[in-house]
Order: structure tokens, then sequence, then C-alpha cells
């Protein structure tokens, strides 16, 4: 089981830690300036049809890490329509180059246009280069809803990828905490 709590040491994260929960990782918030507009040559975007099966067992999630990957997936791909009361737009793209393939989904912050977050899973194991192409045609497609600042949340294994993608850390969030309930 794998949680986050409001507050590692308030009262959340004391009560998952008096359950037996330990800290699985830490959580980096991080943003970058769209300035490039340009889709890199050799990346294609492609949409990203409702059907599509979710990509967590031959995908890693690089950034995006508000919540677990197949909730974050689900609500990229599959919005409730109820539930979009902080994103003004949405755009979920596959990003296909050199064979291979890439998703990733926008929101638009709905109090201030001209920021935006992105979600990314790239395929196991990840390849920088081709990594720092998809942030880059990422970059371009936020630039189309008018976003300016992209913003997203990261695990600590993938922070050194997504600087080299004009990515900077801003802050530290709350960590994630798990727990094994097989036992």
């Amino acid at each position: 089981m794998l949680v986050q709590p409001q507050e590692y040491e308030g009262p959340s994260g004391l009560t998952y830690r008096s359950c037996s929960f330990e800290k699985a990782f830490d959580v980096y918030h991080m943003e970058t300036s769209i300035n490039d507009t340009e889709i890199p040559s050799g990346v294609q975007l492609v949409s990203i049809p409702h059907i599509q099966e979710p990509p967590i067992k031959t995908h890693a999630m690089i950034c995006g890490w508000s919540n677990i990957s197949a909730k974050i997936w689900y609500d990229g791909i599959n919005p409730d329509l109820e539930l979009l009361y902080d994103s003004y737009h949405q755009l979920a793209l596959s990003a296909l180059i050199n064979k291979s393939k890439y998703f990733f989904h926008l929101n638009q912050n709905f109090f201030d246009h001209s920021t935006g977050t992105l979600c990314l899973w790239a395929p196991i194991p990840l390849n920088e280069k081709k990594l720092r192409g998809i942030l880059q045609a990422s970059k371009t497609s936020a630039s189309w809803l008018g976003i300016k600042t992209l913003t997203t949340m990261a695990i600590e294994r993938y922070i050194s990828a997504l600087e080299k993608g004009g990515f900077t850390i801003k802050s530290k969030g709350e960590p994630f905490l798990t727990k094994n309930i097989n036992q």
C-alpha cells in the first residue's frame, strides 16, 4: 500500500507511521519555463484512445507524482468531469520517437492559465536522450494551451533526467509512505 500524508510530521503522517507505514521516497516540486516551442525532429505526437490500457507495467511514471501512477493515468485519460474544478484545459498525448512510445498529459491551471502541470510515462529502461526530446515535445504542447510555466512533481530517481530536460527543483514535498499488507 502506498500513501502520501498531507504532512509527514503532522497528524496524517504520524497516524500512518503508527500503523507501520515507512517512508518509501521523497517527492520534489519542479518547474520549467516554456521558451522553445518546436517539436523536436523525430518525435511524432498521437492522441491517446480512451480504451488505451494504463502503461503502468511497461512504463515508469517520470513525473506527475501527485498520486499513484494508475490514478494519475485514469484522471488524465478519462477524467471525471465533476472533478475538473482545478483544471481549465487538458491534453493527453502519446509521443513516438524511434519506435519508443511515451505518454503524457497536461493540465492548465484553472485560476492561472499561464501555468500547467505535466505527468509523463516513459518506457523502461529509461533512455535520457529520448526523454529530453519528449520533454521538449510536452513543453511545446503546453504552449498550445497558453502555458508559460510547466510544473510537476517527481521522485528523486528522476530528478537528474528532468533537470537535463530544463526543469529545476522549487521545493521538497511530503514523502510517500509504504506498507506491505500481505504480511
